[in-house]
């Protein structure tokens, strides 16, 4: 092996139609060749690295407190929830017993993820069967309008009986402190116990997705403070206390591994390691879509890791990120500086952005625009792609903190006519933060500069 040259070498992931690797990979079809087999070598080589880099739960490799954390860095939009979930059903194959996934600090994040995993893991109609192979915790997306304790409740006869029966127990939660609390009761009271009696090592996966948010300890208020201070930041302990071997109801047949998910690593990486999130035993890069890179090559035993893989459908489908952006978008002359005005550099974007989609849609003749389909029916998915024109999508990427993305979204619906802040988050918490039709006027208004 080359020194410095780090590689990957390929698992074969499983193919029955039972697995839950060939379900989730029947619903990926929008990926191309390429990027399917990025997707599955990028899960199996988290799975064999990172996951059971120390074997499996119960070898004398594991560390003496029974966890291993780690991180997973993705670029932004480039498929790190596809990846999550791919780490996840291959985990549910190689018999992990518990998966907890950490969908974000907001409802509108926990939602989103929820609803992916439900279309693309949890697939299949709801029923006997489903119930026989999983238990999915909370049980429907319209779970969090009760009380936390019931969202997140899980009967213990239940969770024996999956243990026993080698069936995984699957938790999408809150990354918010009451939520955290309320899992861990669960776990405490209803789960481990179980898991005690079992006779054998039980594995349990957290992932972290936006690990970077919520999940960072406060080097500024905890400077000078003893590692056990009470005061600290509480949700990185609330994860941790989900699994916390020092916990007298954690038993000692429970092995742990934290993966976190995040697009700025920067916090993670530099963290005090106290926290007991710190990535300690792995961090691993996924590998995104361009023109340049180290292939994928399934034949290949031995491939060296790069940041990117070529892509040979072409620039449609490279992603289009920081080295496209700050690089060749650079040397294109086609990167604007800011002004002072942040108001008028928002607005620019935003203008340019949907004047080129509108000449897309123009230049697409033989399509329906997008505001005319609304209403209409097809019989097949295939068909309504056909008459519908492709999607246009801008990247708004205003800070790394997780809190001014939101605000950044609240921004452009006031720019474009929302009447003030507080009906702006509304509507960006609700999900469906569509552009106003007030927009339609400033657009008649101020038709110099479009």
């Amino acid at each position: 092996m080359e020194l410095g040259t780090e590689h990957v070498y390929l698992g074969a992931a499983p193919e029955s139609g039972d697995s839950w690797w060939a379900s989730y990979a029947a619903t990926l079809s929008q990926l191309t060749p390429t990027a399917r087999a990025a997707l599955e070598t990028d899960s199996t080589y988290v799975l064999e690295r990172g996951i059971f880099g120390a074997g499996q739960p119960g070898s004398e490799n594991w560390a003496a407190d029974r966890t291993r954390t780690g991180l997973v860095m993705g670029s932004v939009q480039s498929g790190k929830t596809a990846s999550m979930l791919g780490v996840t059903a291959l985990s549910l194959d190689q018999g992990v017993d518990i998966v907890v996934i950490l969908a974000g600090t907001r409802l509108s994040l926990w939602r989103q993820t929820y609803g992916r995993l439900a279309e693309q893991l949890d697939v299949g109609a709801d029923g006997p069967a489903k119930l026989r192979r999983r238990h999915l915790c909370p049980a429907s997306a319209s779970a969090l309008a009760g009380s936390l304790s019931d969202t997140y409740r899980i009967p213990s006869a239940q969770a024996k009986r999956k243990l026993r029966e080698h069936k995984p127990i699957i938790v999408v939660a809150m990354k918010q402190t009451d939520h955290l609390y309320a899992l861990g009761r669960t776990l405490r009271d209803s789960v481990f116990p179980q898991v005690a009696e079992l006779g054998r090592p039980a594995h349990m996966l957290v992932l972290d997705d936006e690990a970077d948010d919520g999940s960072i300890l406060d080097a500024v208020v905890e400077a000078g403070h003893a590692p056990f201070w009470e005061g600290y930041k509480q949700i990185p302990r609330a994860i941790a206390d989900l699994w916390d071997p020092k916990s007298q109801s954690a038993p000692e047949n429970l092995f742990t591994t934290y993966v976190g998910y995040t697009a700025t690593p920067q916090a993670n990486l530099l963290q005090a390691d106290h926290n007991p999130l710190s990535p300690r035993d792995f961090v691993i890069s996924l590998r995104t879509p361009l023109d340049v890179g180290e292939p994928i090559d399934e034949e290949l035993d031995d491939a060296p890791r790069s940041t990117t893989y070529p892509e040979p459908m072409g620039i449609g489908s490279y992603y289009t990120g920081g080295e496209v952006y700050y690089l060749r978008g650079e040397q294109a002359n086609l990167c604007i500086e800011l002004t002072s005005q942040p108001d008028d550099d928002l607005g620019e974007a935003i203008r340019a952005f949907l004047i080129a989609s509108a000449i897309r849609l123009h230049w697409a003749a033989t399509k329906t625009g997008p505001y005319s389909l609304v209403d209409a029916s097809f019989d097949t998915e295939d068909d309504a792609r056909v008459a519908s024109p492709g999607p246009s999508s801008m990247l708004f990427h205003p800070a790394a903190a997780i809190d001014e993305h939101f605000e950044g979204a609240e921004d452009v619906l006031l720019w474009a006519g929302v009447s003030d802040r507080i009906t702006a988050r509304a509507l960006v918490e609700s999900g469906d933060a569509r552009l106003p039709h007030a927009l339609i006027g400033k657009m008649h208004s101020e038709e110099p500069r479009w």
